[in-house]
């Protein structure tokens, strides 16, 4: 009894002090604008090490803890919005490598929780807060429009951007799903991974994430970029497509890095072209060489 109660201490105290990292961590997030964006992504990670180290219910009562501090510190409804969005994740995350769940469904689950944990923050953020997020988007684009006013910008130019940034903003709120989807995929691929790393360096053994060439997805996943194509006049058609364009970009960079990885590309070198490759308006492109990958199987991962 005398040992159990002990070991109990001893998670409470370990929860206590991760709570404490994790409100610091939550503090220069707010307060540091440029460095927050990246540590918003580490502020699951105590967590899921909390997780991983004593369990699911600890790390509940350490988020809990955190979300109370937070909210008596900056503001009520932040109790709220830490629950929903990385004391979330990190605890579904957490549970999820507790669980020794395997790369693929560590990153499923992750980006799962990631989309709904924005989902739940737009819903905070809109009928408790009566801030739409979308309304970001038309503002910068407005303060843009002023910025080239005040330059002496002509009319004519001014009115053609105005279109332009018009149709974007249409083009954001119909395709919103998709976009959602797949920023939740790469925040949660990214948030798993960090989470690897971490508990690797503190001696927790899982296994590996494949190598990045060789990333290939189902066959069937086809049909849905066909069927994208198909009905990409409808707005269902264009959010389908959005997201199967963007699985098949992967595994086409995945084409592109097999090769370049053959070549003997340095890895540094390798990893600029990648982002260069990205950064081009050529992903429709690759995201061809992908789709046509999951049938020609042109780095014959399947011998």
């Amino acid at each position: 009894m005398k040992l159990l109660s002990a070991i109990e201490t001893q998670s409470l105290v370990e929860g206590a002090l991760i709570s404490a990292l994790t409100v610091v961590l939550a503090l220069l997030a707010f307060l540091l604008p440029i460095v927050g964006t990246f540590m918003t992504l580490l502020l699951p990670i105590p967590i899921i090490v909390l997780s991983v180290r004593r369990g699911t219910k600890i790390s509940i009562l350490s988020t809990v803890l955190t979300a109370l501090i937070l909210g008596m510190i900056i503001n009520p409804t932040l109790v709220l919005v830490t629950l929903t969005t990385f004391g979330l994740i990190g605890v579904v995350l957490g549970a999820a490598f507790e669980e020794e769940f395997t790369p693929l469904k560590l990153i499923i689950s992750s980006a799962v929780v990631f989309l709904i944990s924005t989902v739940l923050t737009f819903g905070i953020s809109f009928y408790l807060l009566n801030f739409n997020p979308l309304s970001l988007a038309a503002e910068a684009m407005e303060q843009t429009l002023d910025l080239y006013r005040n330059l002496g910008i002509d009319g004519s130019t001014i009115e053609d951007l105005e279109a332009i940034f018009a149709n974007a903003e249409d083009l954001i709120r119909v395709t919103l799903p998709a976009l959602l989807i797949v920023s939740s995929t790469i925040l949660g691929y990214i948030n798993y991974y960090i989470s690897y790393v971490v508990l690797q360096k503190l001696d927790y053994n899982y296994q590996a994430p494949p190598a990045f060439v060789e990333w290939r997805f189902p066959k069937y996943l086809f049909w849905g970029y066909l069927g994208g194509l198909i009905f990409i006049g409808t707005s269902i058609g264009q959010n389908i497509y959005i997201v199967f364009q963007f699985i098949f970009l992967i595994q086409g960079l995945a084409v592109i890095a097999h090769y370049l990885n053959k070549f003997n590309i340095a890895s540094k070198l390798q990893k600029l072209i990648l982002a260069l490759l990205i950064i081009l308006p050529i992903g429709h492109f690759i995201s061809i060489l992908g789709a046509l990958d999951v049938w020609f199987d042109y780095r014959k991962l399947e011998n």
